[in-house]
């Protein structure tokens, strides 16, 4: 019998390829742009992504597609609806970096908050004298989580327990009891996370909802020494809105992992913004991250081209047809 094909919109790393194995027929496309892969898509079975876009042209394209694997939590890149619709499974992996970007939450507000990057800055240049500009504690500061799904959650879990934090969430989503029981005051509006909380993390995807949530509205509801971190999609925070409320001291400062075009233009106003620590959507790429990652979606991938039922599925309908 003939192995299924899974064709790659970019080379798979060794890891991938181990895990494969001679289970199928591996494919890498010659391009990871989506109207090169539309027309190189004919006879694949499965289709492994990343970033790149997984449009409805594309997915239309594959005549024998039955499984789209994506190697992360967010599936803006993928239209799943029109996978819905052709019958293609798509899995993805929501719980594999979870740690990982939590402990990001972690970290950028400890390194904002004690202005580590400005210190090795100003040590580097000799100006010993820096540490006289004091910097604070997060103890007792309160922690405002926008969204508290997988990694809200953790994040706000780690909070508590590193600076002994009060932690408050807007989430539509998310009873009351289940947001005591995380011991996270849950509060009815955005606005109210906003203007209570000295560190605001981001956790919602990417939507029409979404897009440029965090405007230059919001960032002037934020106290005047509070942060702002941004490590679930670029598009949420309006970038320019906050540069500027950056350099006009709106907010202490920010963390940005995410960006609305990656990777940013030239000219992208945060790389002149004072206070901020910009990484290039790194916050899930630990090497314990990426192990789970490649675990999990190559073992949906062969779970739905076996016929079995896979454990993570962005579109389970799918699977019942």
């Amino acid at each position: 019998m003939a192995k299924k094909v899974v064709l790659f919109a970019q080379p798979p790393n060794d890891a991938v390829k181990a895990l494969f194995g001679d289970q199928v027929e591996m494919r890498i496309a010659s391009s990871p742009e989506p109207a090169v892969v539309a027309k190189e898509i004919k006879g694949a079975h499965g289709l492994f992504v990343r970033l790149s876009k997984t449009t409805a042209e594309l997915i239309a394209a594959g005549d024998q597609l039955q499984v789209i694997g994506r190697t992360g939590v967010g599936l803006d890149n993928i239209d799943v609806p029109a996978a819905t619709k052709h019958g293609v499974a798509v899995v993805f992996t929501p719980d594999a970096n979870t740690i990982s970007v939590a402990e990001y939450v972690v970290g950028s507000s400890i390194a904002l908050a004690r202005q580590y990057c400005k210190q090795n800055a100003e040590v580097r240049k000799g100006n010993w004298a820096v540490r006289e500009q004091y910097v604070r504690e997060l103890h007792g500061c309160t922690f405002g989580f926008i969204g508290l799904g997988r990694i809200g959650s953790l994040a706000a879990h780690k909070c508590q327990g590193a600076f002994d934090a009060k932690t408050i969430a807007y989430d539509p989503y998310l009873t009351p009891e289940r947001a005591k029981a995380m011991g996270v005051e849950l509060v009815g509006t955005i606005e109210e996370v906003l203007r209570t909380a000295d560190v605001v993390s981001i956790h919602v995807p990417l939507t029409k909802e979404t897009t440029n949530l965090i405007g230059a509205k919001e960032l002037a509801m934020m106290k005047p020494t509070a942060y702002l971190i941004s490590a679930a999609r670029g598009s949420i925070v309006d970038e320019a809105a906050l540069a500027d409320a950056l350099k006009n001291s709106v907010i202490a400062g920010a963390a940005v992992d995410v960006f609305g075009q990656e990777p940013p233009a030239a000219d992208n106003p945060l790389y002149s913004a004072p206070n901020s620590i910009l990484t290039p959507h790194t916050a899930a790429l630990t090497h314990e991250a990426m192990d789970r990652v490649y675990q999990s979606v190559v073992a949906d991938m062969l779970a739905v081209l076996n016929g079995q039922t896979p454990k993570y599925a962005a579109n389970p309908e799918v699977l019942k047809k």
